[in-house]
């Protein structure tokens, strides 16, 4: 069974509420699953606590990524890093 993936950026952990508002926008277009994307998110400030509210408040099962500029993300760090 397929599954339909919405990928949101989400620039800061002070952009929680915007990117959720967003996910439930994306699962009434037909979303099964949303991808956090967390690029810029390793160092800052309150990421931890953001990214557990993005997951336990998402109404579909979610998964949390961070991409690398080599995969057109915005992360320019290491592995370690993150």
């Amino acid at each position: 069974m397929a599954l339909v993936a919405a990928s949101i950026h989400v620039p800061s952990p002070g952009d929680v509420e915007t990117a959720l508002s967003q996910s439930c926008s994306a699962v009434e277009d037909g979303a099964d699953i949303i991808e956090w994307r967390i690029d810029a998110w390793p160092g800052m400030d309150g990421a931890v606590d953001a990214a557990a509210i993005l997951v336990n408040d998402a109404s579909v099962p979610s998964i949390l990524t961070v991409r690398s500029v080599a995969e057109g993300g915005d992360f320019d760090g290491t592995a370690v890093e993150i």
